[in-house]
């Protein structure tokens, strides 16, 4: 008999909180998009964005196809918007080398997450950019852009 009534809130509190996974919230609208691009000088693959609770911004894989872009020193990706009046940046990163060599922007461009939903606005997907900023070993720099296409994966999710 004891053993019955130690179970029971055990049993109860179970209950309770299945009772209350059924439902009571409305299901979190989920946009995904893929990007890429390409023009003489840079090739972007496998970009992704997800836009939900928690936004998702993969930048995906830069290769530098124009052989005469210079060997760098230091160098910036930056996806930004450009549109609206206004240019709204989504994800930048820089790389330098301090040790007399050189680097290679070529390869994944980086990712964050968070809220990013505050930056766009109807029609952002014909006005997403891809800038390559390089210094070379003289100090000169170089900027290459590059406007991306976007598909929409998928829409908002109801069930």
């Amino acid at each position: 008999m004891k053993k019955t009534f130690s179970l029971l809130p055990a049993v109860l509190l179970c209950c309770a909180l299945l009772a209350g996974c059924g439902g009571g919230t409305a299901p979190a609208e989920l946009s995904v998009y893929s990007f890429s691009g390409e023009n003489d000088q840079l090739r972007l693959s496998n970009g992704v964005l997800v836009l939900s609770e928690e936004d998702v911004f993969h930048g995906g894989d830069l290769e530098v196809l124009d052989e005469n872009v210079p060997p760098a020193v230091d160098y910036t990706t930056e996806y930004y918007l450009a549109g609206d009046g206004e240019e709204r940046t989504l994800l930048s990163m820089q790389s330098v080398d301090r040790t007399g060599g050189t680097l290679d922007p070529s390869g994944s461009t980086g990712a964050i997450s968070g809220n990013l939903g505050g930056r766009f606005y109807d029609g952002w997907q014909n006005d997403l950019w891809l800038e390559l900023s390089i210094t070379d070993q003289e100090g000169q720099t170089f900027t290459y852009q590059l406007q991306l296409q976007v598909t929409e994966v998928t829409g908002t999710e109801e069930s």
